[in-house]
């Protein structure tokens, strides 16, 4: 706070405190209308609330044709929740003043609280032609309307509506882009914002946007050079990074992805949360060592993020250290006991310990918290099948397809069979499945590498492979 801040906090302070001594004896001093609203907001600030309305009684008092003295307290009212008291107020503000913007549009924000919305709606509809931020905030009392009646797509045209009036107004562009992931009209939402780039070419939070729309719709170039230009236009743009490193590491430039996670950590060294990206995108380019080196620091800084400690028991597990792993996945299934990756981990590093029941239980765990992806069922069919549990392997097959669905399924279901020696079923199931989906063909293989030298499977997958 600088030194003319703080003598004005300390003025407004002294005036405070002879307010409430006189407002006791029940006489008060005349003050100016800004001597009223400055107090108002001290009162407000201390959240004072009773106090500011009994100043506002005596600032009406005052200046009883005022309606600026009448508005405040129907502000007052309405951070009260005494909507209908305010509602009358704002009625007294208007006969006062016609054209004031202020009271018209609290009075649409407390019906609109109160669920009055096509109350609301008139309000706003009888205030006329409008420009900059009034016309803004109209729209926006319109979007708040929307968004209460699950109306986003309305809402998000209320939005692009209310920011083209107030271009500079970020809480409505980060508004739009949180709108934007609900009603899905990312391609809406991108011509938008191109649009409103050219008038606003230096908008970082637009860029961001923009950046978040290109990838929800598969447009990961142009996603990453909007995330670029966020944080080249603000270098303290911490998302912007993280998100920018996080679809280069999809599209498989973990070098360039690498290096932001470096210049963000020039910023943030102490963060963990880029911590466990580096060190996410160190396991992926297979430099376990660097790996676990990040995911170390970022269990350091962030202890309570299982992230981080998942990171470590997938680097222990990269060099063989099943039961460093193990502590690793505990820690993070402590942190966080309903991740099912977390505990197939756990079932893969007690497996490799020899810890058969305990594997057994892992994988079933993993199976109980995400009945519906079917790679868990897959991964406990084949443990199963690899321990000779064949009855039970084939319980989860059918428990499988009970639970969720996909063509990886029915090429485990005809593994099992080839396993089990019905080999005529599992003929038949394989043809089931390259109906399906041919280029999944190979999970076949994995489970069963014997079949590669089997002519007659490999003659059926020959014939059903594309021209």
């Amino acid at each position: 706070m600088n030194e003319e801040t703080n003598k004005d906090r300390n003025y407004l302070r002294t005036l405070a405190n002879q307010f409430m001594v006189m407002s006791q004896k029940g006489t008060v001093c005349f003050y100016e209308e800004t001597v009223v609203e400055d107090l108002v907001d001290y009162f407000i600030a201390d959240e004072k609330i009773p106090v500011a309305l009994d100043l506002i009684e005596w600032g009406i008092h005052f200046h009883p044709f005022s309606s600026q003295m009448i508005y405040i307290k129907a502000e007052l009212l309405y951070l009260n929740k005494e909507y209908a008291g305010a509602l009358y107020e704002l009625d007294n503000a208007v006969s006062l003043n016609p054209s004031d913007t202020n009271s018209f549009l609290l009075k649409a924000r407390i019906l609109i609280e109160m669920g009055r919305y096509d109350a609301a709606k008139e309000t706003l509809n009888s205030m006329g032609k409008l420009d900059g931020s009034d016309m803004s905030n109209v729209h926006l009392c319109f979007a708040t309307i929307y968004e209460n009646l699950d109306r986003h797509d309305d809402m998000f045209n209320a939005l692009c509506r209310a920011l083209e009036a107030d271009l500079d107004n970020e809480d409505i562009l980060e508004r739009l882009g949180l709108c934007t992931e609900f009603c899905l009209k990312h391609q809406e939402h991108i011509l938008f914002l191109e649009k409103y780039l050219d008038e606003r070419p230096y908008s970082s939070i637009a860029w961001y946007n923009l950046g978040h729309s290109y990838w929800y719709t598969k447009d990961y170039e142009n996603a990453i050079t909007s995330f670029e230009y966020a944080f080249v236009i603000d270098k303290f743009f911490y998302q912007a990074y993280l998100d920018c490193a996080e679809v280069l590491i999809k599209v498989g430039k973990y070098q360039v992805a690498l290096s932001y996670y470096e210049d963000a950590l020039v910023f943030w060294p102490k963060d963990g949360e880029l911590y466990t990206g580096k060190g996410q995108c160190l396991y992926i380019m297979k430099d376990y060592t660097n790996a676990l080196l990040s995911f170390n620091e970022a269990a350091y800084y962030a202890p309570d993020n299982p992230e981080s400690f998942y990171g470590k028991g997938l680097c222990f597990m990269e060099m063989t250290s099943p039961m460093q792993a193990l502590e690793a996945f505990n820690k993070a299934s402590r942190l966080d006991c309903r991740r099912e990756e977390y505990a197939a981990a756990m079932g893969e590093a007690y497996y490799l310990m020899g810890d058969i029941t305990a594997a057994s239980d892992a994988f079933n765990k993993a199976i109980e918290l995400a009945p519906e992806i079917s790679e868990y069922w897959i991964r406990n069919i084949t443990f199963l099948m690899d321990e000779n549990r064949f009855e039970e392997a084939f319980d989860n097959i059918q428990a499988a397809f009970a639970n969720t669905f996909g063509t990886e399924l029915k090429y485990c279901h005809a593994a099992y069979c080839f396993r089990t020696g019905n080999r005529q079923e599992g003929l038949s199931v394989l043809q089931q499945a390259m109906d399906e989906n041919y280029n999944m063909h190979s999970s076949l293989l994995e489970l069963c590498p014997d079949l590669g030298n089997d002519t007659e499977v490999m003659g059926l997958i020959a014939t059903y492979r594309p021209l």
